[in-house]
């Protein structure tokens, strides 16, 4: 993943120059514990020349200096990029592990459309033959929350801001459809009779697909699963396998639906 690449980069760079630093920093350490007997080299061999009589302490100074000065600062830069690198690691595991989240919440959600009452029978019938009714379903939206909390996207950069666009959108769509999903349980509640209870139930989930807000809660949700599919496939890779090439299925016969809608327009 990009983010390895980059903060492997940054943490190897670092790795090589605090290596270097530390070896230059060594070296004048011990230049400056030997460098009695390279003054007395230098001494004699300048020691005709009077206006170089201060020469070899000058020399020894610049030679021992400068490598436990840049050895010093190589160490110190190196401590900046090794964090830096690791710092992009840590920052793109945990978006990944949110976006591992959101990409399960999202299955889960997928789960509870196509499951009762969405789809299917509205109640269930007991041993003892008493009917129970299956409430509509509740939404997951956690994942989505921790997300838009974590200030771990950049809103500034263009991708983070479709993604957390994305996800902000689908966030008001979920808590609609719980609040609408309350309203119809409470309603459903005030009826006695469970025959009649029943009958009203399949009726408000069937007037549920012809409303204007089930149909933007399920554009969001859509948007969601495409975005997850487009940009980050790996997440749905790690789901089971089945669920993998179910997702897969539904995105690739609507990109081919929609190709195909193209084309008989260009027509």
């Amino acid at each position: 993943m990009d983010y390895l690449t980059s903060g492997n980069s940054y943490v190897d760079q670092g790795t090589n120059l605090i290596a270097l630093g530390a070896f230059l920093t060594s070296l004048g350490w011990y230049l400056l514990a030997t460098h009695k007997k390279a003054e007395r080299w230098l001494e004699k061999r300048l020691e005709k020349q009077r206006w170089f009589k201060a020469a070899p302490a000058i020399i020894m100074f610049l030679i021992i200096s400068t490598p436990i000065i840049y050895g010093l600062r190589m160490v110190s830069k190196g401590g900046t990029l090794t964090t830096k690198g690791w710092n992009i690691i840590s920052l793109g595991e945990q978006r990944n592990n949110l976006i591992q989240a959101v990409t399960q919440e999202w299955f889960m959600n997928c789960g509870r459309l196509e499951s009762p009452p969405m789809k299917g029978e509205v109640y269930k019938k007991q041993q003892d033959g008493e009917l129970i009714q299956i409430s509509f379903p509740r939404f997951r939206s956690a994942a989505l929350n921790a997300v838009l909390s974590s200030g771990l996207w950049d809103y500034g950069n263009q991708m983070d801001r479709k993604f957390l666009n994305t996800m902000s959108v689908y966030e008001r769509g979920i808590a609609d459809a719980n609040y609408k999903f309350r309203s119809y349980e409470d309603a459903l509640s005030r009826i006695r009779d469970p025959n009649e209870a029943i009958k009203q139930r399949i009726k408000y989930r069937n007037l549920t697909y012809e409303r204007v807000w089930f149909k933007l809660f399920m554009d969001n949700h859509n948007q969601v699963g495409k975005l997850i599919w487009s940009d980050y496939k790996w997440a749905i890779q790690t789901q089971l396998p089945e669920t993998y090439k179910l997702i897969q299925k539904i995105f690739q016969e609507k990109s081919t639906v929609s190709k195909s809608e193209e084309s008989s327009k260009k027509k």
